[in-house]
């Protein structure tokens, strides 16, 4: 049976706090992709917006209710553990040996995922057509930003080549750069005014050492 075409949104829909944007992107996509996304990006929703740094933010702030109340739901209890799970004692301790609060591992390939969700998205927005699945994708993400990240240099030397550009914002949440050399595309992605992700996305036969 064919798989029935649905809209995507860029950034996912549950990202946002309602009223959305009205500069809202959509862009088609199969059902059984778009689900494949969900997960993902509820994970990227919650962890982000849970981080005191997104607290600036209104969306992020408007999203704490209900992220509380889905978190305290029976069906959400496995989930709900697996957060407990990723919080162990702080290696920062006091006079006494006393851990000074606790420290959380999210799972960082689910928020990379969403990151080059989005970046998928915005290619297509841009470009009318879909990215190829063979294109390899580097992508690498962190809150805040510095220029001594190990992966800053060789995204800048990658954007400096390229020959196109664009920039754009969604609302009070999300905002990107985007730039293309040939068949090769770049963008940074900036959620809830702290979190960024740099994708760098090429053809299978592209070496990465043509970009610097």
């Amino acid at each position: 049976m064919e798989n029935s075409i649905t809209r995507d949104h860029i950034p996912p829909k549950v990202l946002l706090a309602e009223p959305f944007p009205p500069n809202l992107l959509t862009v088609p996509a199969c059902l059984d992709c778009n689900r494949g996304f969900q997960r993902d990006d509820d994970y990227t929703r919650i962890v982000l917006a849970l981080d005191l740094r997104a607290q600036t933010n209104r969306s992020a702030a408007e999203k704490l209710p209900a992220i509380f109340r889905s978190l305290t739901r029976p069906e959400a209890m496995r989930f709900t553990d697996s957060l407990r799970s990723s919080v162990s004692p702080s290696s920062v301790v006091d006079a006494n040996g006393r851990p000074l609060g606790s420290v959380f591992k999210p799972d960082v390939s689910r928020i990379e995922a969403t990151g080059k969700h989005i970046a998928r998205g915005l290619h297509f927005s841009f470009c009318g057509q879909a990215l190829p699945l063979d294109y390899r994708l580097y992508v690498h993400s962190k809150p805040g930003y510095d220029s001594f990240d190990f992966f800053v240099p060789h995204f800048e030397r990658f954007y400096a080549k390229c020959s196109a550009h664009r920039e754009g914002r969604v609302g009070d949440v999300f905002s990107y750069v985007a730039a293309s050399a040939g068949d090769a595309y770049a963008w940074l992605l900036l959620l809830y005014e702290y979190f960024w992700w740099a994708v760098i996305a090429v053809p299978p036969t592209f070496g990465l050492s043509q970009s610097g």
